[in-house]
């Protein structure tokens, strides 16, 4: 494949946040169900696709991307320590989802991935008797064609 794959690029994004959580997290592309903790790669609030970053066929487009973690399951303690664990970074943290965005290289698929103001963030934390989460809008940028899987 080539080009602007949003399927595969979902998927190498959901793959890498996958192989650097350290423990038993259920990891989509899609929208999964009832399965904590777990961790889904949606399309972004409002904006999915730009396909105008750079005009013409060769050029880039944006794919805007919400990273929604949602820790359930637990204790109302339990599930804010396991979201604080998602959202934490540095040595020693094997669960950081924000390391896991900043090591991608997904096979060829991106140049870049930024939040979407240029800084990766946790925004919309939520806390209810039920579950802890967050999300983290990133901004991919994709060549439109060219890109191979």
């Amino acid at each position: 494949m080539s080009g602007l794959q949003l399927g595969p690029l979902r998927e190498a994004i959901a793959d890498q946040i996958r192989q650097y959580v350290a423990r038993g997290t259920h990891v989509a592309p899609y929208q999964i169900g009832d399965e904590y903790p777990m961790i889904e790669v949606r399309p972004g609030e409002g904006l999915y696709v730009d396909y105008t970053d750079t005009f013409g066929a060769a050029g880039y487009a944006e794919v805007h991307l919400d990273i929604v973690i949602i820790c359930r399951g637990g204790g109302l303690e339990d599930n804010q320590r396991a979201l604080d664990d998602y959202l934490s970074m540095g040595t020693g943290n094997g669960s950081g989802v924000v390391e896991a965005l900043n090591s991608a290289e997904l096979n060829g698929l991106c140049d870049d991935i930024r939040g979407e103001d240029g800084r990766i963030q946790a925004v919309d934390v939520t806390v209810t008797s039920e579950q802890a989460s967050a999300r983290i809008p990133i901004v991919v940028i994709v060549k439109k064609v060219g890109a191979t899987v």
